[in-house]
């Protein structure tokens, strides 16, 4: 950049010398000026050529207007200087054709007609895109100065004007072109890393909150900030983060997007796996201990976490087996309570551990499920959770708004914190901060920015960004001030939505930036570099160029792609920490979203969905889940029945997964998106399929509580199943149904149904003594001889159907012990007789144990 301001600086020196002379050029263009490259930058030889068309200054009135011509053609040689592009050049700029250019003096000003065939040229939205990407604001400030009007005059006046302001940036270059270490730039202007604004009443009750954990009688408790989008909920509890963390505390957090919402536990799963990385970072003592109490509390339960922090298991050197496989409840209850014990192992008062989730209004409610366990494990000491919703999103019958009452009635100590939005005072004070100005000069500006945004700090920003945009806002290089029209911005309308301004700003972005930020909108609100990469991975790329009709929005690679986010970076839009990408507040991700027309949304999905199955290097989870949301969305475009089965099968994959989390709304989602791909003869061409389907389908209602829904999916099982073995799993569906609906004589009447189609038929008659006492005889009969040893040393049970027997039985000694004492004896000995003539199997246990 410095080299080219000093060229920029002997061209304004070499004009200069010609208006000295009296003679005005007329024609200045890129190809007029001749640089002898040899020369060093600063001693630089220019000559310029070409004038055919220059005239003389003779002293009369109406020559500023020809030198202002001039002044204006040095702005588009500083545009093509900086950028690479000149503006007059159809072949960058398809709005004119390569003689647009041609001036007519004898109609109009010089330096009307160059600005207007600019415009031909150049859209406005692309001057601003080309300059913002390649230029720090002094320097746009100064190329816009000198081909737009402020007002009905150009700001510079002379080439003299233009050396001045030359020099001061030349002057002071560290400080105007180059970031600060301590500010993050936000379009033009800098805006102080960290620094919020009429909060700091609210700081301080989180830091009491936290220092309570720190106490050894702490108990867990529960932070829960409200306010509008935009209002700065997630920036205020960012303000506590670094100062636990330095006092030895765990601070872990993840985000619910409302484009994953079927993606089950995705908030939690991103913050625990960043419990782990901070566990791992610890170094010496610190980290024997983590290790020590994880293994003492946790152990080999870890491995039910295997899928959800990976790694943890070799941390902890437990093997990896197989997931077991439980029903509903179960698995519910067991994921629960590893999670409790992870959370007690590390959570200290020397250590609290502070869990942050924000925007619970799109929680699932597995999540919320999970968060209503920590808090209230009233063995957890010094556990903290904080969590964020927009609470205009909320209302009474929202499961948010239900589990909070919830927890409530339970005792949970809550602290509730309301951020709204900022006061004139404070608004003026960020005003002035921004723009690096005095309260009293900013105040006027503040009033009409307060009165056109109600002070939510979102819209705030957004509408000064417009303001700047739209020429409203500039840095005057002469007073070194930004300067503006408090009058005209009152008469500039404004929208109601932060969206709309943001829409409007990453408009003005090249195409390939707005592509970049489309790609990453389709994912959610934020993404990992790996999944950028395996959707442009050049080999993803070939395999489906080898189909001349797929429809590819992005054809840039890898790198390509991440340069092309560099702008996105700079101006605000996302973030890029470690390994993610993330749009700095949903809003953006919105505003990116939105322009994508609703009938390309749907081919967007699909090609990201297609690229990701196709990659090999994501984890088999990650590409499912990712697969499989983008896939549906793109559905409708789906019209070869293959692959409409081949995503059925994935939705399947994702349900069962998702049931393993207990997320059973999400695998609900999946279990009905893939059955509507299956056609009308789905039982007679798809039956492994459908019938896997419907078996979860009506396990997932039955978890659910919705038993009518069960009830239909489970007599179209009943009615187009081929044999029993296909049949047996939703006949357990339908027993614990009803033993749930708390009818336990009818479930314990259709389960001894099932265990006489199950060829182990159970007596009963009026007589159950006699019964009792005749299954007794033949049960200790079978036991007669046999020590503990020899029961171990019995062969393992391998009869599908018996094995189905047990399972059934099972169940069935619960419900007798409670609603049948007679039937519970009988089941008892008939569970031992089963062991004992056809091999062991893990449902013997409970039978063995009633026995004694």
């Amino acid at each position: 950049i410095e080299k080219n301001l000093c060229l920029a600086k002997n061209v304004v020196a070499a004009f200069s010398e010609m208006h000295e002379c009296g003679v005005v050029h007329n024609n200045i263009t890129a190809d007029n000026i001749l640089v002898d490259v040899a020369q060093s930058n600063d001693n630089l030889s220019l000559k310029i050529i070409d004038l055919g068309r220059a005239s003389l200054l003779t002293g009369h009135c109406g020559e500023v207007e020809k030198i202002q011509g001039d002044i204006c053609s040095i702005g588009s040689i500083f545009f093509e200087l900086f950028t690479g592009m000149c503006p007059y050049d159809g072949k960058h700029f398809q709005h004119g054709g390569a003689d647009s250019h041609i001036i007519d003096s004898d109609q109009t000003s010089i330096s009307d007609q160059l600005k207007t065939n600019i415009r031909n040229i150049i859209s406005q939205a692309e001057m601003y895109a080309l300059l913002r990407s390649r230029v720090p604001p002094c320097i746009f400030s100064m190329i816009f100065s000198l081909i737009e009007k402020r007002g009905n005059e150009y700001y510079y006046r002379s080439t003299a004007e233009i050396d001045r302001d030359l020099d001061f940036i030349l002057s002071d270059a560290q400080n105007l072109l180059y970031d600060k270490p301590n500010e993050i730039k936000m379009h033009p202007f800098s805006f102080q890393s960290g620094k919020l604004y009429g909060r700091d009443h609210l700081i301080p009750m989180l830091k009491d909150v936290y220092e309570r954990m720190t106490l050894p009688q702490s108990v867990s408790e529960m932070v829960i900030i409200s306010g509008c989008s935009g209002a700065g909920k997630s920036a205020l509890v960012q303000q506590v983060r670094q100062p636990i963390i330095k006092k030895g505390g765990y601070f872990i957090g993840g985000k619910f997007d409302n484009l994953k919402r079927m993606e089950p536990l995705s908030a939690v799963i991103l913050a625990f796996r960043d419990f782990y990385d901070q566990i791992v970072k610890r170094t010496g003592e610190a980290y024997s201990q983590a290790i020590g109490a994880l293994k003492e509390v946790v152990g080999p339960e870890a491995s039910v976490l295997t899928n959800i922090i990976p790694g943890i298991c070799q941390m902890l050197e437990v093997s990896v087996v197989e997931t077991v496989k439980v029903g509903g409840t179960e698995a519910r209850n067991r994921f629960k309570h590893v999670f409790r014990l992870l959370v007690r192992a590390l959570a200290t008062p020397s250590h609290p551990l502070v869990l942050f989730l924000d925007d619970l209004q799109w929680a699932d409610t597995a999540s919320l499920a999970l968060i209503e366990s920590l808090i209230t494990d009233y063995e957890s000491k010094s556990f903290l959770f904080i969590g964020t919703y927009r609470d205009d999103e909320v209302s009474e019958t929202h499961p948010l708004a239900i589990q909070l009452r919830k927890l409530e009635r339970k005792g949970v100590h809550t602290t509730k914190i309301k951020v709204g939005n900022l006061t004139k005072g404070h608004l003026n004070s960020m005003i002035s901060d921004h723009l690096q100005t005095s309260l009293s000069v900013s105040d006027p500006l503040a009033e009409v920015v307060y009165r056109k945004t109600s002070g939510n700090a979102l819209l705030v920003i957004q509408f000064l960004r417009s303001l700047y945009d739209e020429g409203f806002m500039h840095f005057s290089l002469n007073t070194r001030q930004w300067q503006w029209d408090t009058k005209v911005i009152d008469s500039k309308g404004v929208s109601d939505s932060a969206v709309k301004l943001m829409t409007r700003q990453i408009l003005t972005f090249p195409a390939k930036t707005q592509n970049a930020l489309k790609l990453i909108a389709c994912l959610g609100s934020y993404t990992d570099e790996c999944v950028l990469s395996a959707i442009t991975a050049d080999d993803n790329s070939g395999s489906q160029q080898e189909n001349s009709h797929v429809w590819e929005p992005i054809t840039s690679g890898h790198n390509e792609l991440m340069s092309s986010l560099q702008l996105a970076i700079r101006q605000g839009i996302i973030v890029h920490t470690e390994s993610k990408y993330k749009f700095t507040h949903d809003s953006f991700q919105h505003a990116a979203y939105s322009l994508i027309s609703e009938t390309e949304r749907g081919l967007w999905h699909l090609w990201i969905g297609n690229r990701v199955r196709l990659d090999q290097t994501l984890s088999p989870e990650k590409a499912l889940f990712i697969t499989v949301g983008q896939l549906n969305k793109g559905a409708k475009f789906i019209d070869d029945a293959d692959e409409r089965v081949e995503l059925a099968w994935l939705n399947l994959q994702a349900a069962e997964i998702s049931i393993s989390y207990t997320a059973f709304v999400p695998a609900s989602f999946h279990l009905r998106v893939g059955r509507s791909l299956l056609d009308e003869n789905c039982w007679r061409d798809q039956y492994k399929l459908c019938l896997q389907i419907s078996v979860l389908q009506a396990e997932v209602k039955q978890c659910e509580g919705s038993f009518k829904e069960m009830d239909k999916i489970l007599e179209e099982i009943f009615l187009n199943a081929k044999c029993l073995d296909d049949k047996i799993r939703s006949y357990f569906i339908r027993v614990r149904s009803l033993s749930a609906q708390g009818k336990q004589q009818e479930a314990l009447e259709v389960g001894l149904l099932v265990l006489s189609l199950l060829g182990e038929p159970v007596p009963t008659s009026s007589d159950m003594r006699a019964i009792i006492k005749e299954e007794f005889l033949k049960t200790k009969q079978l036991l007669e001889g046999k020590t503990n040893d020899d029961l171990l040393s019995l062969k393992a049970m391998e009869n599908s159907r018996k094995i189905a027997a047990m399972q059934q039985l099972n169940d069935l000694i619960l419900f007798a012990f409670v609603a049948r004492q007679k039937e519970y004896h009988v089941l008892v000995f008939k569970t031992i007789q089963i062991s004992l003539c056809h091999g062991m199997c893990k449902e013997a246990t409970i039978g063995l144990a009633m026995y004694g």
